[in-house]
């Protein structure tokens, strides 16, 4: 039997040994216990953005895992959200739980820029995608191009070419388009009633054309030939047509015609005059084909045994040539319209050296009927009134219906005049005028005088700026009387354009242009100037610009005057001009 005493202390030992157990047990277990971790998911947003590495990923509590996005083309990385923030491509990541990352990214967007040439506006519709003021990367727009009044769309360029409109583009860059507008000026309908009916009329004109390449001919600075020209309708179609003659000034010699249709030489033939200086164009015998009054001077030195005028006929056929008056002189200018307000064509020639000559003291006008033929009178200017008018035009300036005439030529004045039997008239004027052929001569309205710059080349009267009122445009080259009539730098060299307003009865200068800068300088050219101007609207912004012509001016192959080859004075919206060059 065992005592009380052994059995307590078996029983406490037992106790020991059990808490022992337990405490080791527990101990073991702690030491194999598995480590805690955390899982990393990492996503993109849109899915088509770009890419994340890695996408996923188990992590130890407290690891810091590094994430990378990058875009797809097209994309950009934006910035990150759900469990970490920033905007770097690359991120860490603290893994203390699990985390859910997701990388933003958005699409390019770039501009597009829209320059309107002309007038007009060009509307934008998104195809695909948003609208905002830079595009998504891949958004299509639809460009409609939309012309103001007037006007009309003519094509796209930069970033996008063609015509066709409306038109789409697709915006994957940076994209710049220009949307270029015309607006073609009907010059058919600058003039109206009875200054349709004048040679001053010319719908046809067109500028920089090369006279001397039409008729495979060279100009040189050399001597006293000259190619004159105009244009005109001379067969059934709206292509312009061009008549032009070249001639010796200086030789008794005849001159050689050129009529030029559908941009092809159709006839060219001895002219029945030496020196043609001016063509008058119309209509003559109503049978829809402008006819051509021969304007000529005769050699320009002694003899000055002088030329007729004649007419070129112009039908569905060909031409005949038929001569107006046998009387010969040195008809520098003349003009031609209905001055008796019966519908016809009229042609009043200037022999400027008819003074003291012939009976009656008066310049002849030769009324048509219509059909080709011709009544001689006289109208009440004198000989000695011009003399010096070696320009003229007819133009119903003060609109009352009637046609005026405008005339000048050398203003200055010279000692011989003074021994003349009657007035030497040498200021430019506009003499009214009454419809009957006749013209008030005591109430003259006189042009403002241009010292250094008297020698007047050509008149045109044209609505430059849409006003209502009628702009002079007098094209002058240099010349005072004091020196030779022709001389390097100081006579009938270089150019000025006068730009004057007829208004409420009176004339006032409005604008003078000058030549460019470099014109006197340029050693290379001798007596250069231009013989007309014409009035066109090169850029087709609907302001009509100047364009001074001449056969050297206007050819390729005339090298003094390669630096000036296009000069033309363009209007901008002010009113003012600024020069410019033509290339085509």
């Amino acid at each position: 039997m065992i005592g009380p005493i052994l059995f307590l202390t078996l029983v406490s030992m037992k106790k020991l040994f059990s808490f022992l157990f337990v405490f080791l047990l527990i101990s073991c277990s702690k030491d194999v216990e598995e480590t805690i971790k955390f899982t990393l998911t990492a996503t993109a947003n849109p899915t088509e953005g770009g890419t994340v590495s890695p996408t996923n990923g188990q992590y130890e509590s407290g690891d810091v895992a590094t994430v990378t996005a990058t875009p797809n083309a097209e994309y950009v990385f934006e910035k990150w959200t759900g469990g970490v923030t920033g905007t770097s491509s690359s991120v860490s990541v603290t893994m203390n739980g699990n985390k859910s990352v997701v990388a933003n990214f958005i699409k390019k967007q770039y501009p597009l820029t829209i320059e309107i040439e002309g007038e007009g506006t060009v509307t934008e519709t998104v195809i695909k995608q948003g609208l905002a003021t830079d595009y998504n990367s891949g958004t299509i727009v639809e460009l409609t191009a939309v012309p103001k009044d007037g006007w009309e769309f003519v094509e796209w360029t930069g970033d996008l070419t063609g015509s066709e409109n409306p038109t789409q583009i697709t915006i994957d860059r940076s994209k710049a388009v220009k949307a270029k507008f015309e607006f073609n000026i009907n010059y058919f309908e600058l003039f109206s009633g009875i200054n349709k009916l004048t040679s001053h009329y010319q719908p046809f004109n067109i500028p920089f054309v090369d006279y001397a390449d039409l008729i495979n001919k060279t100009v040189s600075s050399d001597g006293c030939v000259i190619i004159w020209s105009s244009f005109g309708f001379f067969n059934d179609n709206d292509i312009p047509d061009v008549v032009l003659s070249e001639g010796d000034c200086a030789t008794e010699d005849k001159s050689e015609l050129f009529i030029v249709i559908d941009n092809e030489l159709k006839y060219s033939f001895v002219s029945p005059q030496a020196v043609t200086r001016k063509f008058l164009i119309g209509d003559i015998d109503q049978n829809g084909y402008d006819d051509i009054v021969l304007i000529g001077t005769g050699i320009d030195t002694d003899p000055y045994t002088g030329d007729s005028t004649h007419v070129v006929y112009m039908s569905d056929i060909g031409y005949s040539i038929k001569e107006l008056d046998p009387q010969k002189g040195y008809f520098h200018t003349g003009t031609m319209g209905d001055l008796n307000n019966d519908g016809h064509l009229d042609i009043m020639p200037f022999n400027n050296q008819g003074f003291n000559k012939y009976t009656p003291d008066a310049v002849p006008v030769f009324y048509g009927n219509g059909s080709g033929t011709f009544e001689k009178d006289y109208t009440n200017i004198p000989y000695h009134r011009i003399a010096r008018m070696y320009q003229s035009e007819l133009f119903d300036i003060n609109k009352d219906g009637n046609l005026d005439l405008i005339m000048g030529g050398s203003e200055w004045d010279e000692d011989w005049f003074n021994n003349a039997a009657d007035t030497i008239f040498w200021r430019t004027a506009i003499y009214l005028g009454k419809g009957d052929g006749t013209f008030d001569l005591e109430n003259r309205i006189l042009i403002p005088k241009i010292d250094g710059w008297g020698i007047i080349t050509d008149f045109d009267v044209y609505d430059l700026n849409n006003d209502g009122a009628w702009e002079i445009i007098i094209t002058r080259t240099s010349g005072d009387g004091s020196g030779p009539m022709v001389e390097n730098d100081k006579s009938y060299d270089g150019i000025k354009i006068q730009i004057l307003e007829f208004k409420n009865g009176e004339v006032s200068q409005v604008r003078l242009l000058d030549q460019p800068e470099t014109w006197f300088s340029n050693t290379d050219m001798v007596v250069e100037w231009p013989y007309k101007t014409l009035v066109y609207d090169v850029n087709k912004d609907g302001r009509l610009d100047l364009i001074p012509e001449s056969d050297h001016l206007n050819s390729a192959s005339h090298q003094p005057t390669k630096d000036y080859r296009g000069l033309y004075y363009e209007q901008r919206f002010d009113g003012n001009f600024e020069i410019k060059y033509f290339t085509k």
